[in-house]
């Protein structure tokens, strides 16, 4: 509706000026499709123009389907961005599902195409070892596909147990092989 536009416009408004009071008026507005409008558009602009102070607050967030949606969006904004704020942020989180999301979203935004060395040391700290195995494989995958040699040299630094690496090495050269 043309109120919920003009309630997401101010909030977006003010969270260039003090994005922690935008933060706690969207959250207050009652329960409902406005306050969900409010609280998305807010993510959107505040990931674009200060993901920092964004992650500090999607942190402090009760878990779950709410706060990962969030980080996707951040995490999916600033891989346009900042590498080293970035990784400064995700690695002060705490081990589990914000930080493994946080981590899946930034690397699929296109970073793991455009440094998978990166890519792969950072989903070496994924908590869950199959997502994790998921992630450098489609990390190396990519840089498999123009030098395998460097994709299989990142594949021994990988935190993946000997089963994955080797398993992972057949996929990779198999995938590299004119013909398949």
């Amino acid at each position: 509706t043309a109120k919920d536009q003009a309630v997401t416009a101010a909030i977006a408004t003010e969270s260039k000026v003090d994005l922690a009071d935008a933060w706690s008026f969207a959250n207050n507005l009652p329960d409902g499709p406005s306050r969900t409008t409010a609280i998305n558009g807010l993510v959107a602009a505040a990931a674009k123009d200060n993901p920092a102070q964004l992650g500090a607050i999607l942190a402090e967030m009760p878990s779950g389907p709410d706060q990962l949606k969030d980080v996707t969006t951040l995490s999916e904004a600033w891989s346009n961005g900042d590498d080293a704020s970035f990784n400064a942020w995700v690695n002060q989180l705490p081990k589990g599902d914000m930080r493994d999301t946080a981590l899946v979203q930034y690397n699929a935004s296109g970073v793991a195409g455009r440094h998978p060395d990166q890519a792969v040391k950072r989903m070496n700290s994924i908590t869950n070892s199959d997502l994790r195995a998921t992630q450098i494989q489609i990390a190396l995958s990519k840089l498999a596909a123009t030098n395998l040699q460097s994709a299989l040299d990142l594949l021994q630094k990988a935190n993946l147990t000997d089963d994955q690496k080797s398993s992972l090495a057949n996929v990779l050269t198999k995938a590299s092989t004119p013909g398949n």
